[in-house]
């Protein structure tokens, strides 16, 4: 329930700082075939590229798995991200655990995996933005902070790299290599984290480019490069704990970012387009492949996914 009343608490925030028929009117302007074609790409790529580099981790650390079933297992899992993005992967974890005997540990550090290279394809979009956006207009405190995030998480990426792919590994907390929780990084080649990054990155480049092109459908005139950065960062809250059912995150950030390159309004009825739009497919997409994962995860007697 807390991601549900972060999320409203800052849509009522949101709404207190912009006025409702300003949103309204920002909203019509919006093109439909903008929205509808742009989002469809959008999908479509992420769909495939979140199924492939889920696939390749699970098929390079945990067992061996055929594509269509990562992608029905990941499809299905869309209802559960719609919902409580936070919990995505407790369904994965799950099903590979009962239909497969895959440690919940080692199947969740797959997913680590994954997150970790997806975080930073946002710390990477973050990092431009604050050049770009240096003073983040009305939120004078927040950019020192951020700051500070992203050169610690730079710094961190740098150390955690050194230490799997290094001696530091023997010398520096050995018992880590034998545990479950870190099977994947343990395993994994240090080519294997290109090979994730660009899957997800592929997904941001659609999301960038279809959020371009419906903002620009809405009379829009913030700069490409400063789009390019900020729309990552937005659309990725929409999976943090500070958002639910595709709101709260997306709306905040886009106030945030986009202030004074475009009216609040606007950034803010962008991103509830985005977040209903996320909802919609996520639910749909999930409602139709729930049914035989779920038999298969947690029914017994069912002998295979696809009956």
């Amino acid at each position: 329930m807390l991601p549900w009343i972060i999320a409203a608490g800052i849509l009522g925030y949101v709404f207190y700082q912009v006025k409702f028929a300003e949103v309204a009117a920002a909203l019509k302007s919006a093109s439909l075939l903008a929205v509808i074609a742009g989002y469809a790409v959008y999908t479509l790529a992420y769909y495939l590229t979140d199924a492939l580099s889920f696939w390749r981790c699970y098929s390079r650390y945990n067992l061996p798995i055929r594509f269509g079933e990562v992608m029905k297992l990941r499809l299905a899992s869309y209802i559960v991200q719609a919902l409580f993005a936070a919990f995505t992967e407790m369904l994965t974890v799950l099903y590979l655990f009962r239909r497969h005997r895959v440690s919940v540990l080692a199947a969740t550090s797959s997913g680590m995996f994954v997150y970790f290279l997806e975080t930073y394809n946002m710390v990477l979009a973050l990092s431009i933005c604050l050049v770009m956006v240096p003073p983040l207009r009305g939120f004078s405190w927040l950019g020192p902070t951020l700051i500070a995030v992203c050169v610690a998480a730079w710094a961190f990426l740098l150390l955690w790299l050194l230490y799997w792919h290094t001696g530091w590994r023997r010398r520096l907390w050995p018992t880590w290599q034998d545990r479950k929780i870190f099977t994947a990084f343990a395993q994994a080649r240090l080519w294997h984290y290109p090979e994730i990054w660009l899957y997800r990155l592929l997904t941001v480049a659609a999301s960038v480019g279809a959020s371009i092109w419906i903002l620009r459908s809405m009379g829009v005139t913030a700069p490409t490069g400063l789009l390019v950065a900020a729309v990552p960062v937005i659309i990725n809250s929409t999976y943090w704990p500070v958002s639910a059912g595709g709101v709260g995150g997306p709306q905040l950030f886009a106030d945030i970012l986009l202030r004074g390159y475009m009216t609040s309004a606007q950034a803010v009825a962008w991103s509830l387009i985005w977040s209903a739009v996320f909802l919609l497919t996520r639910t749909l997409t999930g409602v139709f492949f729930i049914r035989p994962v779920w038999r298969a995860a947690f029914q017994p007697e069912s002998k295979n996914a696809d009956e």
